[in-house]
């Protein structure tokens, strides 16, 4: 037989393919703790069959259909022990060998002609999958025997939605993540002083909107959490409710009008955990008990003996309240004596575990360092640890709980530890300060986390960058006397770095210098002192001239204090400074410069990784960071504002334009003088609904302006005009419209009682869906009223009715008040996505069964630009705050290639 060139040429190619995945490292997260490679390779791009041997396992053998699937390979799932037709995949009911006694544990093994996954249990089967699922994403899988089992039983994370609701798709995501690294406990803080969100048919006052203090009406209904329950148990994750009691209960008191530890308040919390056991088939209960003065010290065994007698198990905080010994403690301050081994208190640990106080590339070090529970593996009292995310100052948009708190790489660091086990004991903030061994172990799973990073997260909040090879070195310390503002040596120009003896080296992007909760955590300073000074120095190569975005900060604020915003014109409170080249790079322009922190305002710009970063212009060859870094006392001001002495300097990869999956075919630029184009837009006539009461068709109020579409409002000017004000507005309908893509604006606009700027979009009535509004949909990509401090992002359609009789899916969020923003979404036939000066704020999912009702968004939409106002929403006008106007910039819309 001759072979042909074509053949020869695929042949040729299979085998560098071969090659290839044989070279390449494993990037698998958690690491396993046992594996064995061999030389074969496994052609998984040819599998045909996939067996599972019992009824039991049949999901399993669905999921990993599903992820042949994803690689466009075509397999089908067959019961059966007798596995035919080489190559195969077989899932197996069987020792696992390691980690025989544990339900969890699982034995992938690859050859070069099977792969095999046995375990005792569905979950173990899980396990395997998806570790399978790391191994795939080529045409072949290296040959490898995986015998992996956890060394903790417990491997949780907990959300706080009583402070900040979240929505079911973004719990659901986070779940899915949960899955893909093989967490298994799903904690959901439920109720809080600010809101009760879980639904107890017996007392709906409880969930009444005028007893929540933030995100008003947001609550899981019954239906809502029996979805997640059933969601969890798919993935093989525990859902664990948290119920807090009696503290943290002043949602509870304004809706029952009682306090929990009064006789009635105990007796309407024993019928809400009467219900709630009666409604959901859960082991676990979590009665939180922290933080709160006990008046009554029968409260807790009371409601511990009716928790027993309906066989469920208690979780409580620890420090909390008085417990029996059969209550699990959940640590979060110290180890109260259980870690010890004396007691046979079962415990979970927490401590140390609030990313929501951590800088984000700090939680991926100090995590991935943890001895978690202060053992290498779990046992009888040491189940493991809870991940936990407190956010209690208000956000603007959900997604910044995932951006703000670092929530993804933390994860993954916290499933590599917890399934692992081992670690260090004691907490450090620092890379380098556990010694060579564990810096080669940070390295190894930092390689592997950027993987995931690329992999799996494109889209998400990931906040983290490559930094275990940045390398600093440190000058100090110099004695300030509290004059923070005192230059020394390292700042004079004659002032040479090689010549100078540093005093110690530091590695990472985020450097701690001296840690808040010194001396628990260890910073990089050994003995730190007050009224000091310290310098960093490090050196960046450019191969040529060229300009590099950055992430600098100092003092990464917690998530859940009032901390004030800097000062304006300072990078923070202690004068810090940094430079490139001899050259001072300025601070933030702060939205809110030198603000008294406040739970209720979000957080915008205070922090390097949710604002845009530095651009700064690198010259080719060798340049040079120098950082000051004073510091006076270590006392904080108060809770809200403790001294955080640390600063963070790392490059961030330019960003892939976000347009490059999309061709523009349409927009105005608006150049010119005098009228808009009229090929492109319409004016927005007069009607008789709130938005269009007081539109006009007058060139004064929508006219070109300095490279802007100028559209304005303004008292009438028109002798007899019955009504007393005239805005503009124009619409593309008739000359533009779009089914899916992309659509930017940039625009600013000014404040006032009464305003309404919009940004909106309608579908064409010639192709609309239902009868009218809302039943045809509405695309509200940025609305703004009176002197708000967000802007609003608005779906209309027939799903949910407000209260003004329409029907919405909203989002708020901040924006840069006074100056240009740039309103973008990106519609596909699943979603619409939200952004504000390219910073994701909102999605709306096209449900799995969406019907016309929920996603009427299909058909032609056209575009809407109006400085509306005086009637509705924003209710009555002061004319003092007249000319209201909105100057749009450019409109660019993109069609998905």
């Amino acid at each position: 037989m001759f072979l042909t060139k074509k053949k020869i040429l695929t042949v040729s190619f299979l085998l560098w393919c071969m090659g290839v995945i044989a070279q390449a490292p494993l990037t698998l997260i958690p690491k396993p703790q046992s594996l064995v490679l061999s030389k074969d390779q496994f052609p998984i791009h040819q599998v045909k069959y996939i067996f599972y041997s019992v009824d039991s396992l049949k999901n399993e053998a669905l999921l990993v259909q599903k992820i042949l699937a994803a690689e466009n390979i075509t397999a089908k799932i067959v019961k059966g022990n007798k596995a035919i037709g080489n190559p195969f995949i077989k899932l197996e009911i069987g020792s696992p060998a390691l980690g025989e006694q544990q339900k969890e544990a699982y034995r992938l093994k690859v050859e070069a002609t099977k792969i095999v996954i046995t375990a005792y249990t569905r979950t173990g089967i899980y396990y395997g999958a998806q570790t399978l699922k790391q191994l795939s994403g080529s045409r072949f899988v290296k040959a490898i025997d995986i015998q992996d089992a956890p060394a903790f039983a417990w491997r949780g994370y907990m959300v706080d939605v009583g402070r900040n609701y979240q929505s079911m798709a973004m719990l659901k995501q986070q779940i899915d993540v949960m899955a893909q690294y093989k967490l298994n406990v799903f904690h959901m803080h439920l109720t809080e002083d600010i809101a009760w969100r879980l639904a107890i048919k017996r007392y709906p006052e409880l969930t009444n909107a005028q007893y929540m203090e933030r995100n008003k009406g947001k609550y899981y209904s019954t239906a809502e959490i029996k979805e997640l329950i059933r969601y969890c148990r798919e993935r093989h994750i525990q859902f664990v409710p948290e119920i807090d009691m009696p503290g943290h209960s002043a949602a509870f008191k304004r809706a029952m009008k009682v306090d929990m530890q009064s006789d009635s308040g105990l007796a309407i919390v024993k019928n809400i955990l009467k219900e709630f056991c009666e409604t959901y088939d859960l082991p676990y209960i979590h009665i939180g008990a922290d933080e709160v003065k006990i008046t009554n010290k029968n409260f807790l065994p009371e409601i511990l003996a009716l928790l027993k007698s309906l066989n469920k198990k208690v979780v409580g905080w620890e420090p909390g309240g008085n417990f029996d010994e059969s209550t699990i403690r959940q640590l979060w301050m110290d180890d109260a004596g259980l870690t010890s081994g004396k007691t046979k208190i079962q415990y979970i640990d927490s401590r140390h575990l609030y990313v929501n106080h951590m800088d984000p590339l700090e939680s991926v070090v100090t995590i991935f360092n943890r001895q978690l529970a202060d053992v290498d593996t779990g046992n009888e009292t040491a189940l493991g640890a809870t991940l936990c995310v407190w956010p209690d100052r208000a956000v603007a948009h959900e997604s910044d709980i995932l951006r703000m708190n670092g929530v993804y790489p933390a994860m993954l660091a916290f499933a590599e530890r917890s399934w692992l086990g081992k670690g260090y004991s004691g907490w450090v903030a620092n890379m380098d300060l556990n010694g060579a061994q564990a810096l080669t172990e940070f390295k190894d799973f930092e390689r592997r986390l950027l993987v995931h990073q690329q992999q799996n997260f494109t889209g998400m909040p990931f906040p983290y960058q490559a930094q275990s090879t940045i390398s600093w070195q440190l000058y100090g310390p110099y004695p300030n006397g509290g004059d923070l503002s005192k230059a020394f040596e390292p700042e004079k120009p004659i002032f040479k770095q090689e010549e100078a003896s540093a005093k110690q080296t530091a590695l990472g992007a985020t450097i701690i210098l001296r840690h808040w909760w010194a001396p628990k955590i260890k910073g990089v300073i050994q003995n730190p002192s007050p009224n000091t000074t310290w310098y960093a120095f490090r050196k960046i190569w450019a191969e040529k001239d060229t300009i590099k975005n950055f992430w600098i900060g100092f003092g990464n604020p917690s998530r859940s204090q009032a901390t004030d915003t800097p000062p304006l014109n300072q990078w923070d409170t202690h004068q810090s400074a940094v430079w490139l080249n001899g050259e001072l790079i300025s601070p933030p322009v702060w939205l809110r410069a030198g603000q008294k922190g406040n739970l209720e305002i979000p957080y915008v710009d205070e922090s390097y990784e949710y604002r845009p970063p530095v651009s700064l212009k690198l010259r080719k060859g060798w340049n040079i960071i120098r950082i000051k870094a004073p510091i006076g006392s270590f006392n904080g001001k108060n809770w809200n504002n403790p001294e955080k002495w640390m600063f963070t300097f790392v490059a961030v990869p330019d960003a892939v334009p976000k347009q490059s999956k999309y061709k523009l075919v349409w927009s105005d630029e608006f150049k010119g003088k005098g009228g808009f184009d009229s090929t492109k837009w319409q004016y927005s006539v007069r009607g008789k609904v709130a938005w269009n009461k007081y539109m006009t068709a007058l060139p004064a109020y929508a006219s070109l302006n300095k490279g802007n579409l100028l559209l304005r409002m303004d008292s009438a000017v028109i002798p007899n005009d019955p009504l007393p004000y005239h805005a503009g507005g124009v619409q593309s309908s008739g000359k533009f419209s779009i089914t899916y893509g992309k659509i930017e604006v940039r625009a600013k606009f000014t404040q006032g009682k009464g305003s309404w700027p919009a940004i909106w979009m309608m579908p064409e009535p010639k192709t609309a869906h239902g009868n009218g509004w809302p039943a045809g949909g509405e695309i509200d990509i940025m609305e703004h009223v009176n002197n708000d401090s967000v802007i609003y992002q608005t779906i209309h359609n027939s799903v949910v009715t407000d209260a003004s009789g329409g029907s919405k899916a909203s989002n708020s969020t901040s924006y840069r008040q006074n100056n240009y923003n740039i309103y973008t979404i990106e519609w596909t036939p699943s979603s619409i996505k939200f952004f504000v000066n390219n910073v994701l704020t909102y999605t709306y999912l096209k449900a799995a069964n969406g019907d016309l009702k929920q996603w009427p968004f299909d058909v032609p939409f056209y575009l809407i630009l109006n400085q509306a106002g005086g009637a509705g929403w924003p209710g009555p006008i002061n004319k003092a705050h007249l000319p209201f106007s909105m100057q749009v910039d450019y409109v660019r819309i993109y069609k998905l290639t």
